[in-house]
């Protein structure tokens, strides 16, 4: 499954609650297991084993870590990918998590923090 680092300018807990801001605008409960360690969800696996695509599960990693001198990684990665949905949960997961990119990706360029972007 897709992961995305983000490297950014800053201490790890600013990238926390960045990455905390825009998965909870987007509906996610977030779970930091530690301090720089989370599960992200969004939706049912109940609703979307009885539902299919139409009641879409979303589940994403979240870690921070400290980088270069001044830096700090921000890692998302997907860790759901959909197939209880069928090819259109499928689909939808993809297309989710581009959005989900684009939307974190945004927030730090806009916050004047993002280095770079890598994806794997």
């Amino acid at each position: 499954m897709k992961t995305i680092n983000f490297i950014i300018i800053g201490e790890p807990a600013a990238a926390r609650e960045v990455a905390t801001s825009v998965l909870t605008s987007r509906s996610f409960r977030i779970n930091w297991t530690s301090e720089f360690s989370a599960t992200a969800e969004r939706g049912s696996k109940v609703g979307n084993a009885l539902a299919g695509a139409l009641a879409q599960y979303y589940k994403v990693g979240v870690s921070v870590t400290a980088g270069a001198p001044g830096q700090t990684v921000l890692r998302v990665q997907q860790l759901s990918s959909g197939a209880m949905g069928s090819v259109v949960g499928v689909i939808r997961t993809k297309a989710a998590f581009g959005a989900l990119r684009k939307e974190l990706e945004a927030a730090l360029t806009g916050a004047g923090v993002l280095v770079t972007v890598s994806e794997s």
